[in-house]
């Protein structure tokens, strides 16, 4: 019979504790936390010109076992992949994304690449208590487009993020990855006097509907594999406006102009790989708020928008 916790006896043990803690705060801290590390193959090529790479993290909440069995699925992420691999997908109830762009490495492409990764982490995996797979989607961009920033967007769960029955009933509201992009009018014209234009832009991509793959993880860590350009999800310009083809799925990215300017090329032409962005803007988004942001640190503006209220008006 196990016997009954008192006062004393708590706070005995609570005293115990943080003297533990905090007489070598760093040592005990590495000592409980489990680490994940993230590596990437991309043969040295591992971020976009110039060094820049952006990245983001996210959190949602998983359909898990209870959600599966009823007929009115609620909002939340359940995705989509070819092969389980003997791994239960579907009963995740809890998941950490990561977006990150790069250069795809492929000389034909030579295209900047979102790489969306999902890490179960709502169950205890072993002793270790780590995931053993994880889920990968690889976006390819059009060559005239360089990420410059990336945020999710979204409800994140936090407050939901529990064993409990609250996770069974909790909905989200509506996830995107938000990715602000420079792009350049390119001119095949072989008068590079011509004035060239760059645009700064917001693409919304909602991501819930990609097709994932399923990877299997380290002991300690989570290899990425190496970019495949023919594997990669390729964003198409049709009259209905830019979409991504899932199979007979289409996914729309919703698409807002910020600012453009006119550009003298150099004497060599303007080279979109290389060259410094025009704006060097960052990205802020708030699903709570249904806001987002754009700071440029090259003109000092600041620019707000109200992404709810342009879903609306193309629904």
């Amino acid at each position: 019979m196990s016997r009954p916790v008192s006062v004393p006896s708590a706070l005995s043990a609570s005293s115990q504790l943080a003297v533990d803690l905090f007489d070598q705060p760093r040592n005990i801290l590495s000592q409980t936390v489990e680490r994940l590390d993230i590596l990437h193959s991309c043969d040295g090529n591992d971020s976009s010109p110039n060094g820049r790479r952006s990245f983001a993290v996210h959190r949602r909440v998983g359909a898990g076992i209870h959600d599966i069995s009823s007929s009115a699925m609620p909002k939340c992420f359940s995705p989509k992949h070819s092969q389980s691999g003997g791994f239960n997908i579907a009963s995740e109830r809890q998941w950490t994304l990561v977006a990150y762009s790069s250069d795809s490495g492929s000389p034909l492409a030579c295209s900047d690449v979102i790489q969306l990764i999902a890490i179960p982490c709502g169950r205890n995996y072993g002793s270790g208590k780590l995931p053993s797979y994880f889920l990968l989607s690889s976006v390819l961009l059009p060559k005239d487009a360089i990420v410059s920033d990336l945020q999710f967007y979204g409800d994140d769960g936090c407050s939901a993020l529990t064993s409990g029955i609250d996770v069974k009933d909790h909905e989200e509201g509506r996830q995107a990855l938000g990715v602000l992009v420079e792009r350049i009018a390119l001119n095949e014209n072989a008068d590079t006097s011509l004035l060239r234009s760059a645009s700064e832009e917001l693409w919304m991509l909602p991501y819930d509907d990609l097709l994932f793959n399923v990877c299997t993880c380290g002991a300690n860590s989570l290899q990425v594999p190496k970019v495949i350009v023919d594997s990669c999800f390729q964003i198409t310009s049709t009259e209905d406006g830019d979409l991504i083809f899932n199979g007979n799925m289409a996914i729309i990215i919703r698409r807002r102009q910020i600012r453009t300017r006119s550009l003298f090329p150099k004497s060599d032409g303007y080279d979109l790989r290389t060259d410094e962005l025009v704006w060097k803007s960052t990205l802020a988004l708030s699903g709570s708020r249904g806001i987002g942001g754009v700071v440029s640190s090259i003109s000092g503006s600041v620019d707000l928008f109200d992404l709810e209220e342009d879903e609306d008006e193309e629904s």
